[in-house]
């Protein structure tokens, strides 16, 4: 086999793993699982964090471009 056909026969393989993946998780075990894991204490701390994070981050990216366009009027 060369090297090209390996690259596609993995793409191929990741395509399959990725459409299986979303299969199981548009299942009922697949959306139980992710029901019972989003309630878990650490997923929701971490969750939560993030989520915060990236208030502040758009909060200073608003306020940054509020002072780069100041009208001098």
């Amino acid at each position: 086999m060369t090297y090209a056909t390996i690259e596609i026969a993995d793409r191929i393989n990741k395509e399959n793993r990725k459409a299986a993946r979303k299969r199981w998780r548009q299942s009922i075990k697949g959306r139980a699982w992710d029901k019972a894991y989003y309630q878990r204490a650490s997923v929701k701390l971490k969750a939560r964090e993030k989520y915060y994070e990236n208030k502040l981050k758009n909060y200073y990216k608003a306020e940054n471009a509020s002072e780069r366009f100041i009208n001098y009027d």
